[in-house]
């Protein structure tokens, strides 16, 4: 193993993480799809209402969208950073394990909050061409969260 002394916090950090890595394999793998493997998400804000990443024959654009709060539609940023990738890596990893295009999201999402309805709200549109065919898919997911107890009441 390489001498870390002298190294940042920031250096020793992938260091640290391949030498973990390369102890063995995971419990469980985690699956995403190629195409977010080589387009992803913005790794930081990014002010705009749409974002468009392309690498060769692959393209994604994300849209971002607007919810409903009752009263009136609320526009939401364009999701970015690790959270809602590794919501993304998780709800792509589920749906493989269960083989399900439905996925739970459990009774609470406050952990997720402004980015997660960020991901909820927007459209995102993958774009592919290989072997002469192109093609255009529509990967919005279609999520909706449990009803509150003060809410199901409510009606």
């Amino acid at each position: 193993m390489a001498d870390r002394k002298g190294l940042t916090p920031v250096a020793r950090r992938p260091v640290e993480n391949g030498a973990e890595i390369l102890q063995g394999p995971p419990g469980k793998a985690d699956f995403l799809h190629t195409v977010l493997c080589q387009v992803g998400m913005p790794r930081s804000r990014f002010h705009g209402q749409s974002f468009t990443r392309t690498n060769g024959g692959i393209s994604l654009k994300i849209e971002a969208g607007e919810l409903w709060d009752g009263r009136e539609w609320r526009p939401q940023p364009l999701p970015y950073g690790t959270k809602p990738r590794l919501v993304v890596v998780h709800i792509s990893s589920e749906a493989v394990r269960t083989r399900s295009r439905e996925v739970g999201v459990g009774h609470s999402i406050r952990m997720f909050k402004t980015q997660m309805l960020a991901l909820a709200a927007c459209r995102m549109t993958i774009g592919m061409s290989a072997g002469g065919r192109v093609r255009t898919v529509d990967a919005k997911a279609r999520a909706t969260a449990p009803r509150s107890r003060a809410a199901t009441a409510a009606r």
